[in-house]
């Protein structure tokens, strides 16, 4: 029923781009968007997930598309408690399904169309990125060492399907464990001279 189009965080990690928009079969004639709720992600040392802000709630515009730009100086990224965006932010859009259509989706019965609600989080790349570039070995050495950027490619691959399932506080381990690990791992040789000197 409802979908994203974008959801990403900018390279400085300082806006939240979120476009929503209701899937486009003629069941789903007059659907709209009815509120997006952002949230940061936490942990499994945490409890639950922080409930989540509306930052767009339908005041009677009933838009089947909608796309906003969040700073983190914006009143709702304050009050959801997100300083910035570089670590994983949680998105949830739902859509009202309308008094008009209501038999057509009670028919649906299969890939999850009549779902109103989808949920996505949108975290800032570039940290990710630099931590497995920083565990590739020297390449030009005799002995090269792939298991940090085995580690690191791992740990991506869990991230992704973490927030394919919405297992959230799993998603938060394997982002924080990649971007925590970027500084540390480097891809380690041991010179044997024949390449040069190092």
């Amino acid at each position: 029923m409802v979908h994203f189009n974008e959801l990403y965080v900018t390279e400085d990690g300082k806006h939240l781009v979120v476009e929503a928009e209701i899937d486009k079969d003629p069941v789903f004639y007059g659907c709209y968007i009815e509120s997006i709720k952002i949230s940061p992600v936490v942990d499994c040392s945490h409890d639950s997930q922080p409930e989540p802000i509306t930052v767009y709630d339908d005041n009677g515009e009933h838009k089947t598309l909608y796309r906003l730009c969040l700073s983190t100086n914006d009143e709702s990224v304050v009050l959801a408690n997100i300083s910035d965006f570089s670590a994983l932010t949680r998105v949830i859009v739902t859509a009202n399904s309308g008094s008009s259509n209501a038999a057509a989706l009670a028919s649906l019965d299969c890939g999850g169309w009549d779902n109103n609600t989808v949920e996505g989080a949108a975290y800032n790349g570039l940290p990710i990125y630099n931590s497995i570039i920083n565990s590739i070995p020297n390449t030009g050495s005799c002995d090269v060492d792939l298991s940090s950027l085995e580690d690191a490619m791992l740990n991506y691959y869990g991230l992704q399907f973490a927030l394919k399932c919405g297992e959230w506080c799993k998603a938060a381990e394997y982002y924080d464990w990649l971007v925590s690990s970027g500084t540390l791992m480097s891809g380690t040789s041991k010179s044997c001279g024949c390449h040069g000197t190092y």
